[in-house]
């Protein structure tokens, strides 16, 4: 019975060493009892240096510090889970952020509901702050850029108002000068009834000369259809108009004219305005807003803008695609309806909670009907007069990031049950030479314990013999330039007892600091046995092959003597030797 405790302490203490994630537990003061060996690497020091050590050196600032305490004090004066997040900062001074789930161990038995210790996963989640923060910034960068284009064209609207207004006020002037035309600022003109021009004011005879033209050129102002205009006067045609307006360019200037005609006497009048600054202002606020469409438009990411009863307003073209509509054809429509297929808005819309406290909220939304999962933020928007409209709605497609999420898990599951398989060796080991977690196998091929290599007793250098240490140099510098070994190498390892272990090694790095790296160890002693044996046979063959050789070459040489023996004799050679035999 004491042996199955003994053997279930140790399988204990082995997942708990090569969980994932860091367990550690302190007392009140933030004292650390217990740490295992993945908490231990988050910080990049041994187990030994944490233990009866307070783990406040490990926070970079007094805000960090004070949050672990409140934190501390929380988790030990309650019975329920307990998180918060801090940044902590490991021996190389490198900052990285872990979320603390804490919960408190056995009560004191001394009258208080108070534990006397709290025990913690910490949790490395340096990546996801990272992607939130990138997010987060895509978010703020599209925001601004949607309320900077859109301020551009609230100033270009806001110029147009004035030159509506300022036009407005200039045709009142207009009107008040029109009996005096000689002292009007602005172009006037009279034609009689053949469309010759017989007068024109000071004001025509300046623009004239700004464009470079003589008073001959005054009939550059008239409207092109000026003779139909007359021929309806003169005809008295039901229907025509009293006056008209028209635009003519003259010299890169345009002017806006009104033409009147006055019976008494049978002439026309014509009052033209300088417009070109007012067209200018409209071409610009044209090009603002096209501009603004084409940048709405082209965004990958689904934009709404909503008004505070979920309506949509708008909607850019890769949100209109989601939704199998034209952008038009989504005006109007309640979100919840087009988006999610429901009658009222979910319990998670951002958007219900941006019309609630007029705040930006963010969530993560996973909705079938538009393909996937989606980070979601709603900015509150407000009107000319400051009073709340609604919220722009970005919904940013993460759903390959999940993917990939969901494949790294994967991928990390086959590679723990090839790493617990136990089918070749797996080390895990750092450029300091250290063997910083080895599997049953590894351990196994070298003869030892997994505490000898928790206690730092093994070092990849230590134990590869100093003729395969020029093995090793190439192996690191192939890993520094690509990252892998291409193909796996053969060295040999020192065992504990000093005895060798021939294997076949492979490694491949895991940081782009190139400190951190993973080889695969394969036992090539039964290989190397039978290649032994080969050779032998091969040596045995080739001493067979020589005998023999050498027999048949003798009694080749026998023969020729015989055979010189019966000539000397007069008798007819008894062996015949061929060229064969010679060779």
């Amino acid at each position: 019975m004491l042996e199955e405790l003994e053997v279930s302490r140790t399988r204990y203490s082995e997942l708990y060493d090569s969980a994932p994630v860091g367990y550690m537990s302190f007392n009140r003061d933030g004292v650390i009892l217990t740490a295992n060996l993945t908490a231990a690497a988050m910080l990049g020091v041994s187990r030994r240096h944490l233990l009866n050590k307070t783990f406040l050196p490990y926070m970079p600032d007094t805000a960090n510090r004070t949050l672990f305490s409140s934190h501390l004090r929380e988790a030990l004066g309650k019975q329920t889970l307990t998180s918060c997040e801090l940044v902590l900062k490991r021996k190389d001074g490198a900052n990285f952020h872990v979320r603390l789930e804490s919960s408190a161990g056995e009560t004191m038995d001394n009258g208080k509901e108070e534990a006397a210790e709290c025990r913690t996963a910490v949790i490395d989640i340096t990546d996801l702050v990272k992607r939130d923060l990138e997010l987060a910034g895509h978010r703020e960068h599209l925001e601004e850029l949607v309320i900077e284009k859109t301020a551009e064209l609230t100033r270009a609207n806001e110029l147009l108002k004035q030159e509506i207004a300022v036009r407005k006020q200039a045709e009142k002037r207009e009107q008040h000068l029109a009996t005096f035309p000689l002292m009007n600022p602005s172009p006037v003109l009279e034609v009689d009834s053949s469309g010759k021009v017989i007068f024109f004011n000071p004001a025509t005879r300046e623009v004239l000369r700004e464009a470079g033209l003589d008073e001959n050129n005054a009939g550059a102002f008239l409207p092109p259809d000026l003779n139909r205009l007359l021929d309806e006067v003169a005809k008295k045609k039901k229907n025509r108009k009293d006056w008209y307006d028209y635009e003519v360019e003259v010299k890169d200037r345009f002017f806006g004219a009104a033409v009147y005609f006055i019976p008494i006497p049978k002439l026309t009048r014509i009052y033209l305005r300088d417009i070109t600054k007012s067209r200018e202002a409209m071409a610009a606020l044209v090009r603002a807003k096209e501009e603004w469409e084409r940048t709405f438009d082209s965004v990958p990411d689904l934009i709404s803008i909503l008004d505070n009863r979920h309506r949509i307003i708008r909607v850019n073209q890769a949100m209109a695609r989601k939704l199998g509509l034209k952008p038009a054809e989504c005006i109007g429509l309640p979100c919840y309806v087009s988006v999610h297929g429901l009658s009222s808005p979910p319990d998670f819309c951002p958007h219900s909670k941006t019309v609630a406290d007029q705040c930006q909220h963010i969530e993560e939304v996973h909705e079938e009907r538009l393909g996937g999962d989606f980070i979601v933020s709603t900015t509150p928007m407000y009107d000319d007069r400051g009073q709340f409209a609604g919220s722009v709605h970005v919904a940013h497609d993460i759903t390959e990031r999940k993917k990939a999420e969901e494949a790294l898990r994967k991928s990390e599951e086959r590679l723990r049950r090839f790493y617990e398989a136990g089918l070749v060796g797996v080390i895990y080991w750092n450029m300091d030479g250290f063997i910083t977690d080895a599997n049953d196998k590894f351990l196994e091929m070298l003869g030892y314990t997994r505490q000898e290599m928790l206690s730092g007793g093994i070092d990849w250098v230590g134990i590869t013999p100093i003729e395969h240490r020029q093995l090793d140099k190439r192996s690191v510098e192939e890993l520094m330039t690509t990252g892998v070994n291409a193909i796996p190498f053969e060295k040999e390892y020192i065992r504990k007892d000093g005895s060798r272990i021939p294997v076949l090694v492979a490694g491949a790095m895991l940081d782009e600091a190139r400190n951190n790296g993973v080889a695969f160890v394969l036992d090539i002693t039964e290989r190397k046995k039978t290649e032994e044996e080969i050779r032998r046979h091969i040596e045995e063959l080739e001493r067979f092959n020589r005998a023999a050789v050498g027999r048949e070459l003798r009694m080749i040489e026998l023969k020729k003597e015989i055979n010189e023996l019966r000539k000397k004799t007069g008798e007819k050679p008894l062996y015949r030797i061929d060229f064969k035999e010679e060779a």
